[in-house]
């Protein structure tokens, strides 16, 4: 799929798979699926969001590789998302998903309005992660500084792979962290 723009409708299915992602060349995206999963990779970065519209998979997983940065100018709703890029940058406050992996080579800044599971992440900078209620984890983290904020729920990042340097965490309630190196806590 090749084009500056791309608008994508599935009615039933995935598109792509694991094995097959589909591959876009576009600088925007939006994706609209009845519970399909969406499996995509690009050779350049690219930016969630075309018009109105931005990644609805009504409960489906997005997978999404990309070779430079991602970004988004509206909301992705997906049961989970695994993303890799150069550097992430997904905070719109619509964000709703249950599961999160991230990969980055740079920082990586991740925003949802559910409650936020890190199934893992590696990012070689700053992971920022932000949510309006709790945020927890069932993989590990490792990223070289991380800031976590939540505005009304708790905080529990104690996976014992954790590893990070400085770490600085703002919650309305309780907040439990681990890491398996020395930490810095601002």
């Amino acid at each position: 799929l090749v084009g500056d723009t791309a608008v994508i409708t599935i009615d039933t299915g995935n598109l792509g798979s694991s094995a097959r992602p589909l591959d876009v060349v576009v600088n925007s995206l939006a994706v609209d699926s009845d519970g399909g999963d969406a499996y995509l990779t690009s050779p350049d970065g690219l930016s969630i969001g075309v018009g109105s519209k931005g990644i609805d998979l009504d409960g489906g997983d997005l997978v999404l590789s990309a070779n430079g940065p991602v970004t988004q100018t509206r909301a992705i709703s997906a049961g989970s998302i695994d993303i890799s890029g150069s550097s992430i940058t997904l905070t719109n406050t619509g964000n709703r998903f249950d599961d999160a992996t991230l990969t980055s080579t740079g920082d990586a800044s991740l925003f949802d309005s559910l409650n936020l599971t890190v199934d893992g992440a590696s990012v070689s900078g700053t992971l920022t992660l932000s949510d309006a209620h709790n945020i927890g984890q069932s993989g590990a983290i490792d990223a070289d500084s991380l800031v976590v904020t939540t505005n009304s729920g708790n905080i529990t990042l104690n996976n014992t792979g954790n590893d990070f340097a400085n770490a600085t965490i703002t919650a309305s309630g309780d907040a439990f962290i681990y890491d398996s190196a020395d930490l810095n806590v601002a």
